[in-house]
């Protein structure tokens, strides 16, 4: 994947963004993808401006599913069956394979940061 050069990968975005905006897909397909690529241009750089958020309530179970990524990724985590199942590594949709079901267990209020959110 790291022999990738970088002027064929903006060029096959560009490519497929007027392949979107030349047929029948929706503008929020449209804006998601634009989105996605405005996110790159962020990597690992992002503003820390993430809304305070209070009053969660969490449901007594959930349903996990555990995905796949294709195989030149290889990538494999747990999402939540029904949210957004993308991957982490290289963004690409996940496939789910196993679903079941979890009961949250009610923990501290404290969240570690982990690989993706730790900034040097």
């Amino acid at each position: 994947m790291s022999n990738l050069d970088i002027d064929q990968l903006v060029a096959d975005i560009r490519k497929r963004y007027d392949e979107l905006t030349s047929s029948d897909y929706n503008e929020r397909i449209i804006e998601s993808f634009k989105m996605h690529a405005a996110s790159l241009a962020k990597w690992y750089n992002e503003p820390m401006d993430y809304p305070e958020i209070s009053d969660i309530d969490f449901p007594e179970s959930v349903y996990i599913a555990y995905a796949v990524c294709h195989p030149e990724c290889s990538a494999r985590e747990f999402v939540v069956d029904g949210g957004p199942q993308q991957c982490r590594h290289c963004g690409a949709s996940l496939f789910r394979t196993e679903v079941a079901q979890y009961k949250f267990i009610k923990k501290c209020n404290t969240v570690e940061p982990d690989e993706y959110t730790t900034r040097d």
